[in-house]
């Protein structure tokens, strides 16, 4: 028929993982030694390095973000504590050297400023 508009076709967009309802919850997640972990500590968010597991506690050495920027580096003196696992907000990849910092992939930093 004349004036009709064609059928337009849905295309869902895909979400992060970590949005997903049926992701598994942060306290059923399990943690590596040597993997790196988004925390939150006094409102503020971290990226952090797992050192250490003892039950419910996760023992991290943390990053320093440089601004608000996507960069990241180890300050010189380690910043190590134990951080209960209602804390972390989730798994990333090990951030990426880029000159004398180093950067979050765009779904860790997607996750770090959720």
């Amino acid at each position: 028929m004349a004036g009709d508009s064609p059928a337009q076709e849905i295309i869902p967009i895909p979400t992060p993982s970590f949005l997903d309802e049926d992701v598994e919850s942060d306290q059923d997640q399990v943690f590596e030694v040597g993997k790196f972990i988004i925390v939150k500590y006094d409102e503020k968010r971290y990226v952090g390095q797992v050192l250490n597991i003892q039950g419910e506690e996760i023992q991290a050495n943390c990053m320093v973000q440089h601004g608000n920027k996507n960069a990241f580096q180890w300050p010189d003196k380690e910043d190590t504590i134990y951080y209960s696992r209602s804390d972390i907000i989730g798994k990333i990849s090990e951030p990426e050297p880029h000159g004398r910092v180093a950067k979050l992939t765009n779904m860790d930093w997607l996750m770090f400023n959720t």
